[in-house]
């Protein structure tokens, strides 16, 4: 019913390699073209992905008097939500003669940007309805002729924090006066989050109209920026009954 030990016949080292040649052979060859393959696997993700990230382009030019050009340059923004409008991702340029200015970057759902003068600054306000993501902005350019984000950002102006140091920097809003914008709101402690939104640029008067709400109490900031353009002045703070 057993072999004896010793009974086995070895299989000669030709027929041992004539039966394992194929399978190296075949090894060598995937090892060969797998990087082609992979090469291939990448340029066909690449394409598919360039095509999924084609996103409609919209852009506007304004002429801003002999001063320069403003140019408004919007992306659509991909979004798995379906039933949501698009939104761009807007980026603003000004060209003068000495060369391209960035201006800076907001998102909105349109572009409703305008541009105002106010003596030797210029003053863009992109389109409200970024109030609808985030927080109200405009853009200064100041007499330096550098360029200067001003957030409407009061979200620290009721946190018992005097003064509210990081809303004058983003506001470029002097503390004294947002403490009077405090005092008009009648804010306390744990108020909830201000609202403030853009209602109008009034240039011929150099004014900026804010529409500011907390709760119940709704104010109406008529502000201006200083000759400078380094900072903006409170002129007036109006209480809405309507």
């Amino acid at each position: 019913m057993f072999r004896r030990a010793g009974s086995w016949r070895r299989e000669p080292a030709e027929a041992v390699l004539k039966r394992l040649l194929p399978r190296v052979v075949g090894a060598l060859a995937i090892l060969m073209l797998l990087p082609v393959v992979v090469q291939a696997g990448v340029r066909l993700y690449v394409a598919w992905f360039m095509r999924q990230a084609e996103r409609p382009v919209a852009e506007r030019q304004l002429t801003v008097d002999e001063r320069g050009t403003l140019v408004i340059r919007g992306a659509g923004i991909r979004s798995n939500a379906r039933d949501l409008p698009r939104s761009f991702a807007w980026e603003a340029k000004f060209l003068r003669a000495s060369g391209p200015e960035f201006i800076g970057t907001w998102e909105a759902r349109n572009e409703g940007t305008t541009v105002h003068v106010f003596g030797d600054l210029v003053v863009v306000v992109p389109n409200t309805d970024y109030y609808e993501r985030g927080v109200q902005r405009l853009f200064v350019r100041r007499k330096t002729g550098k360029w200067r984000e001003v957030r409407l950002d009061f979200g620290d102006i009721a946190d018992g924090i005097d003064p509210p140091l990081l809303t004058a920097y983003k506001t470029a809003i002097a503390p004294a006066d947002l403490a009077r914008i405090r005092g008009a709101l009648a804010t306390t402690t744990g108020a909830r989050w201000l609202q403030a939104k853009i209602d109008r640029v009034d240039s011929a008067r150099g004014e900026i109209v804010v529409r500011v709400t907390l709760g119940a109490t709704d104010l109406r900031l008529r502000l201006g920026p200083t000759e400078d353009g380094e900072r903006l002045l409170v002129l007036g703070i109006e209480r809405v009954t309507s």
